[in-house]
């Protein structure tokens, strides 16, 4: 099961994304 780490990092990714960072 190695697809983990990459899938938590895609999901963390996504998070960070879709957080709204306007001033």
């Amino acid at each position: 099961m190695i697809d983990l780490g990459s899938r938590c990092s895609s999901i963390l990714w996504l998070l960070v994304h879709q957080l709204p960072i306007s001033p």
